[in-house]
């Protein structure tokens, strides 16, 4: 953390290793380096770490702007398995107290109504 105090994110307690998945890009990149600004360490997780409008990765950008440890992990959030190993990777910075979930994964399929009622 920047200043030797825990991040406490409005918890009123410490806040440790917050994850965000989505971070490498957007909403959750804006995100992740928020909490890093405010002297969170923090694990980016993500299908990819290069960022869909380009520029550095989040977790390499957040190293270079401020004092806090960013890691990444590719993580597919429809599979349980790369949501676990996120978590794990977590613990190098003392586990998750707050994860963000803004990653979503979307297919193009047919959909079928029916009332209820």
């Amino acid at each position: 953390m920047t200043d030797g105090r825990p991040y406490e994110a409005g918890l009123g307690r410490p806040c440790v290793g917050p994850a965000t998945t989505g971070g490498s890009s957007g909403n959750g990149r804006a995100i992740a380096r928020r909490f890093a600004s405010e002297g969170a360490d923090i694990g980016i997780a993500d299908s990819q770490a290069s960022p869909r409008e380009g520029g550095d990765p989040t977790h390499e950008l957040i190293g270079a702007e401020t004092q806090a440890k960013a890691t990444f992990v590719e993580c597919d959030v429809t599979n349980t398995d790369d949501l676990e190993a996120a978590v794990e990777a977590a613990e190098e910075f003392g586990g998750v107290t707050v994860m963000v979930t803004n990653a979503t994964r979307t297919t193009a399929t047919s959909t079928k109504t029916s009332s209820i009622g």
